[in-house]
């Protein structure tokens, strides 16, 4: 066991050797998180663990990938089941698909096919996209599935007409579904865990064959996973491993408290602390220790560096987000020269919008870089209409693949053709691929459409009397029978040699596929492969590039250099984040402080911190300046520098001392300004605007509310309502207010909103 143990620490010694009970692992970043669970893999495996007795969940294939590798090198691990939660549901439902009441070959719709599907729902429903757009169907019915909230439930509890009318769409989505033989990416989570609470026969085999459940990112986790996690490992075998401090993604459901609460919840639960940071400088880790120190749900933990000195941490200020830009890609073409690999520095932000004069600077000066919020390669339209037709072959019942397959190419069948096939399907209770092969004349399509619809049915019997074994050999049928290539040069000509690049990529991967095996899964895992990969799947640790990406998506990576840019009020922390109905949501303040807790300690040696008074994150110009967390992140190791010094106003070193000031915008539509301040209440609004005059059209002086998060107001037309939020959008300010008619997002420039006091 010397080589397993040798050169760990001593608390990760106890982690990696804790025998049976629960285990937490409270992991700081850089603390040897991903060694010390794949080294207990190692261990339970040479301690006599069959590969099949031991699950490892991960939160990306990625990591999934990097741990399965890692236990591979230690100890004989074939039949090892390592995924993230998904794959891992989509895994359990497709073995036991008969008693979650699915087909074998389902379909996962990814977000694209869901809003494509919901758009289906409202034509069905004649509701007309002016009062409901696909995205918002999808966003709600998202929402409700998160909560375990069915269509019956969700009419029932609807306040309003709009509510109902999602209700309606809800259940029909629910319909549409289950006719195309599909799964959305909630449904997973969803079914699994219902599927597994309400056949005990088949969760108790999953029991008994998982003596060791073992949970990656554990403060990730959501309601489900949660209740999936603590299902399956029943005889307290779990091994949780995390840290609240890294506890990022609330918008999606997950809850810090799964972590917060763990010894709650398992009360014979041993607790060890890495403490130990092996990847960032002194500096980096007081600034970042000093910041996340102002949060109150956490547990406590000091992260101790390794004594490695660096450069300080530096905050940069500056006038606006273009000079931000410059600035930060002449530091960037500093580090190459003194060294550096551009693949050993990347540049995050908040919102993705703040990347662009970042790439502009980069741009001009021929340094090359990656934006990891670039379409992913499986969502390229040219591999989505290959995957189209992957799918009709996999599943006869997919109907949104079949819409897709049938404009790729685009022979003149659209969305009319396509909606009279599947209702041929429905009218006859056939799959929709047999009622594309009955042929046009049978569904009732004619003329250039129905030419089409036969072209298609053609190729895909010639596609099922089969072109061997293997995603590869199919995919290579696919692309000669529809003539896809031909068709994207004489459609695409601009970028024909770039579409036809990514073709010849998923034949590749296709190939790569049939050569791994993938335990005999075939073009059905190939599908549900490209159906669960995400951003960071897809990034190249090595490429020769300098990497821009959201701070979301910095997660788990590490570079010697880190810039992060627009630490500014009202980007980070974001508006929408840190506002409630109420007032100020104190919970999301601490989440937005751990995303830059986050982005911070993925820094080795240099981090760079800076902030823009004005910038072009959103139309216009906003300006909110430097954020509160920069004075929290204290001045020891860390070199200020302001760059500008605009009038008015003041902003403060943490030693309170100024350094920069600012608040005035200029509007783009008019000469007026407002100043973003502290609003007299105090702490108790983020958000208050004075009544400047402001100049409108006729050049006449008018006045802005006063009007504060949380207040009561009322309006000339929609009545009494609350102040939910305050935005500035160049100028233009914005109050989100929740009427009893529902919430309207108003100008305060003319809503001529009127205070009022709280009801008695």
């Amino acid at each position: 066991m010397d080589d397993l143990l040798s050169d760990l620490n001593e608390a990760q010694r106890r982690a990696v050797t804790h025998g049976e009970g629960p285990l937490l692992v409270v992991a700081g970043p850089g603390s040897g998180k991903t060694r010390v669970v794949s080294r207990r893999v190692a261990w339970l495996l040479r301690q006599g663990a069959r590969p099949r007795e031991v699950f490892a969940v991960t939160f990306t294939n990625r990591a999934a990938a990097e741990l399965r590798g890692r236990v591979e090198r230690l100890a004989p691990a074939a039949g090892l089941w390592v995924a993230t939660f998904h794959a891992a549901c989509a895994r359990i439902l497709r073995e036991n698909h008969a008693a979650a009441g699915l087909p074998a070959h389902f379909t996962i719709y990814d977000e694209e096919d869901r809003r494509r599907l919901a758009g289906r729902v409202l034509r069905a429903l004649e509701i007309p996209s002016g009062d409901l757009r696909p995205p918002a169907v999808v966003r709600q019915v998202s929402e409700w599935k998160g909560k375990g909230v069915g269509p019956e439930e969700a009419a029932r509890d609807a306040p309003g007409p709009r509510e109902k009318v999602l209700a309606r769409a809800y259940a029909r989505y629910e319909e549409a579904l289950a006719e195309d033989g599909a799964v959305d990416f909630d449904d997973l989570l969803l079914r699994a865990h219902r599927m597994l609470e309400g056949v005990p026969a088949v969760l108790d085999r999953y029991r008994r064959t998982l003596r060791w459940v073992l949970v990656d990112e554990y403060q990730d986790t959501n309601r489900l996973q949660f209740l999936l996690a603590r299902a399956l490992a029943s005889g307290g075998s779990l091994c949780a491993t995390g840290d609240p401090d890294q506890s990022i993604y609330a918008w999606r459901g997950a809850d810090v408290r799964n972590i917060l609460d763990f010894e709650e919840h398992y009360p014979d639960a041993t607790v060890v602390r890495l403490e130990r940071n092996y990847r960032s400088s002194d500096p980096v880790l007081a600034a970042a220790g000093r910041l996340i120190a102002h949060n109150a749900g956490r547990i406590r933990k000091d992260l101790v560096g390794g004594g490695v000195g660096g450069p300080e941490v530096r905050v940069e200020l500056f006038g606006d987000s273009d000079a931000e830009g410059e600035a930060v890609a002449s530091a960037v073409e500093e580090c190459l020269a003194a060294g550096l690999a551009a693949s050993e520095v990347a540049v995050f932000y908040r919102v993705n919008a703040r990347s662009r004069a970042v790439e502009t600077a980069l741009f001009r000066r021929a340094i090359p870089y990656q934006v990891l919020r670039a379409v992913e390669f499986f969502q390229r339209a040219e591999v989505k209409d290959l995957l189209a037709w992957l799918r009709v072959l996999a599943n006869p019942r997919d109907g949104e693949a079949l819409v897709r397959m049938l404009q790729a190419p685009r022979r003149g069948a659209g969305a009319g053709a396509a909606d009279r096939i599947l209702g041929e399907a429905a009218r006859r209770g056939i799959p929709a691929r047999e009622a594309l092969l009955l042929g046009s004349a049978e569904v009732g399509v004619r003329g250039r459409a129905g030419a089409a619809v036969d072209l298609a049915a053609e190729a895909v019997r010639g596609l099922l009397g089969g072109a061997g074994p293997g995603v590869g050999p199919l995919l290579e049928d696919v692309v000669r029978r529809t003539g896809y290539g031909d068709w994207l040069r004489e459609h695409w000509p601009e970028d024909h040699e770039e579409r036809w690049d990514n073709v010849r990529e998923l034949l590749s991967a296709g190939a790569r596929h049939d050569e791994r095996g993938e335990g005999g899964r075939g073009l059905q895992g190939f599908l549900e492969e490209a159906a669960l990969v995400s951003d960071q799947d897809r990034f190249e640790s090595g490429a020769p590039r300098v990497s821009l990406m959201t701070l979301h998506t910095s997660k788990g990576l590490e570079f010697p250099a880190v810039f992060i840019v627009g630490v500014e009020d009202g980007v980070l922390p974001h508006a929408r984040s840190t506002v409630g109905t109420w007032g100020p949501d104190e919970a999301g303040m601490e989440e937005e402080r751990r995303l830059l807790f986050v982005g911070m300690t993925r820094a080795k040696r240099r981090l760079w911190l800076s902030a823009a008074y004005r910038s072009s994150a959103w139309s216009g110009t906003f300006a909110g300046g430097p954020s509160p967390f920069l004075r929290e992140i204290g001045t020891e190791g860390v070199l200020w520098n302001d760059r500008v010094r605009p009038s008015g106003g003041e902003f403060l070193r943490p030693d309170d001392t100024p350094i920069v000031a600012d608040a005035r915008l200029r509007r783009s539509g008019g000469g007026g300004w407002g100043r973003r301040v502290p609003s007299e209440e105090g702490a108790d609004s983020p958000f208050s605007f004075h009544p400047d005059p402001v100049a409108g059209d006729d050049g006449a002086k008018t006045t802005r509310a006063k009007v504060t998060v949380g207040q009561r107001v009322r309006h000339s037309k929609f009545g009494a309502g609350r102040v939910r939020s305050i935005e500035n959008h160049g100028g233009t300010v914005r109050a989100t207010v929740e009427f009893r008619v529902g919430v309207k997002t108003l100008d305060l420039d003319f809503a001529r909103l009127e205070p009022l006091g709280e009801e008695p």
